[in-house]
């Protein structure tokens, strides 16, 4: 007989045994869960309750209902179960909620804390997996990766029908939520396990879907040419699928894809062509994230006030809704969209609280990217104690979470400065190692701005100014495709300067007088002194009637309405510097007459309606 039941057998009556196995609840637990679990009286259950009442262990949060005030005490009391009796202990509470469950969300999580101590057959795989949308839907994302964890762990050696179901969704789920907390080496090889499942399954929508998140792993690790090949095999597979459901998640990486290979200005017209025509929140964290990171791309086409305006419009409601997990995300995005036009001040403002909410909802990504940012921008501050501060936090994050890809171009602004003497040497940090890792990659905005600083090593060593002009040139081709209207402006303006330092005047000149006055509309402060003159000879009212009379052209030629409507809206949103924009048509038919929402972008129906 085991230590406890020998204790139930001789006096059953003892608070502290009762108090121990009440322990074994971590959140609010019945008092006929205990009865039905260990076979008490009523009346001994509740002088143990009261007890712990007397003794500040417990509080009561209704009739038969209590919880323990703090984890310590509680962690205390379930210590002094032997660690197998725990177990067993466990099994049979897990029992008792299973057969007392009656869909209530309090019970499903009460029963996931029980299932996380014991293994699992698919019957509670399936109760963890619940208990897991159960923890998403409050945005208590640490406690959601927990279950799938244990899921993939206790159905890793089982098979059949079910299990290959549940540990498939699992491995997708986890893939999902677990970016920079897991390691994407341990991600991965549970994704490929996953895959072989679905391939002797023929699960073709599930194919497609673990295709695309191994080719996001291996990216993360800079295994480019893995992820590539993922990709392409999944978007092969899409045609194969009938499920909208796959065919939109395919949609979302491509965006993602387009991301993360820097093509922002592709990565836009994808988005454009899959979204509705009336603006929509998106709803689950992989449609909120990808919604940011194309909020972000239209900052970097020169639609700075539409994307600053499409994240701040989600960072609100995630703030509303309590999910500072994806808020944190969007004030990322926010703050190094604002970094790279020079606006450092705000920049910051949304960086801090990147790092507060990031903190508060465990998103270990936007921490990271948070710290590099916040150490690039205390440098255009001049402060660099805190710049130096920010960049080791960064370097130590990332490398413990084995994030190795850096898809922002503050790290190596920071790697130049360590290079020119403006901060102090940081251990294991090389620019030319930094510009070798990103000529090789495949993002060719990162490419671009490698190529822009292997030319200023070279002019800083002497080099011959043709292979200067080389690599300035090669700088510029990627920053054009990449679409990203204030670097390519600042490569054209780079370029110019050195041909005009070379002697070839005529066309340097027009470059950098175009260059001055692309950013002059950014941010004239981002123009050398030496040059802002040049920005003021371009005078704002024929601009703007030159971006009418060029609109009024592309429509003619557009034939699909939704694409119609998508394209005016976005390019009155750039001309005019607005962060939403909408179309209404004069609905004759009604009386009186009304304006019937007809596009919008950054503002849904209801945001309108209630206007």
């Amino acid at each position: 007989m085991h230590a406890v039941e020998e204790k139930l057998g001789t006096g059953g009556h003892d608070p502290d045994v009762i108090l121990s196995l009440s322990a074994l609840f971590e959140g609010p637990f019945s008092i006929d869960w205990l009865q039905e679990m260990a076979d008490f009286k009523a009346s001994h259950i509740l002088l143990a309750m009261d007890k712990g009442i007397r003794d500040h262990l417990l509080e009561r949060l209704e009739t038969g209902v209590f919880q323990f005030r703090e984890p310590a005490m509680r962690n205390r009391l379930r210590s002094l179960l032997p660690p197998r009796e725990r177990e067993r202990w466990h099994q049979r509470a897990a029992r008792v909620i299973i057969s007392t469950i009656k869909e209530q969300p309090e019970a499903i999580r009460a029963l996931a804390s029980h299932l996380m101590h014991i293994a699992n057959d698919p019957e509670g795989c399936g109760w963890l997996s619940r208990a897991a949308d159960e923890y998403l839907r409050e945005f208590q994302y640490e406690d959601a990766l927990r279950c799938y964890t244990k899921i993939i762990a206790d159905l890793a050696a089982q098979s059949g029908t079910e299990v290959d179901r549940l540990f498939i969704d699992a491995a997708i789920r986890y893939s999902k939520i677990s970016t920079a907390t897991h390691d994407p080496k341990r991600v991965i090889t549970v994704l490929l396990e996953a895959l072989e499942r679905a391939k002797a399954s023929n699960d073709l929508p599930s194919q497609v879907l673990l295709h695309m998140h191994l080719a996001k792993n291996n990216w993360l690790r800079s295994h480019y040419g893995i992820a590539m090949r993922h990709f392409d095999h999944g978007w092969k597979l899409v045609s194969r699928v009938d499920d909208e459901r796959v065919v939109r998640s395919s949609t979302t990486f491509s965006a993602f894809f387009l991301y993360w290979q820097g093509r922002y200005k592709e990565a836009v017209e994808v988005y454009e062509q899959s979204v509705p025509e009336i603006h929509k929140f998106p709803r689950g964290t992989f449609p909120l994230l990808a919604a940011i990171i194309v909020g972000q791309c239209y900052c970097k086409i020169g639609q700075l006030s539409q994307g600053l305006g499409m994240m701040d419009a989600i960072r609100t409601r995630c703030l509303e809704k309590g999910d500072k997990h994806s808020a944190s995300y969007a004030s990322a995005g926010m703050g190094e969209c604002l970094l790279q036009v020079g606006e450092v001040d705000r920049a910051m403002t949304y960086l801090r609280h990147t790092l507060q909410e990031a903190g508060s909802g465990h998103n270990q990504w936007a921490y990271i990217m948070g710290n590099a940012c916040l150490a690039h921008a205390y440098l255009l501050s001049g402060k660099k104690d805190q710049a130096v501060s920010f960049l080791r936090k960064y370097l130590k994050q990332s490398r413990r979470a084995r994030i190795e890809v850096r898809p922002f171009p503050s790290f190596m602004d920071l790697c130049w400065a360590i290079e020119e003497g403006r901060l102090p040497r940081v251990r294991g940090l090389s620019l030319e190692k930094e510009i070798v890792r990103n000529l090789q990659g495949r993002n060719v905005f990162m490419q671009g701005i490698a190529y822009r600083h292997r030319a200023w090593l070279k002019m800083k060593r002497h080099a011959d100014p043709a292979l200067v002009l080389g690599d300035l040139e090669s700088s510029l081709e990627c920053l054009e495709a990449s679409g990203h209207i204030l670097e390519t402006a600042r490569a054209n303006l780079e370029l110019g300067r050195t041909r005009l330092l070379a002697g070839k005047d005529e066309r340097a000149k027009t470059m950098v007088v175009n260059a001055c006055r692309v950013i002059g509309k950014t941010n004239d402060r981002l123009i050398p002194e030496e040059l802002r003159h040049l920005a003021k000879d371009c005078r704002a009212g024929d601009n703007l009637l030159k971006e009418i009379l060029r609109l009024g052209q592309e429509v003619v030629g557009i034939r699909d309405p939704k694409e119609l409507a998508t394209h005016v809206i976005s390019t009155v949103n750039r001309i005019t510097g607005a962060e939403r924009g909408a179309i209404f048509v004069l609905d004759p038919a009604s009386t009186p007459p009304r304006l019937e929402l007809r596009a919008a972008r950054n503002l849904t129906a209801e945001e309108v309606a209630s206007e």
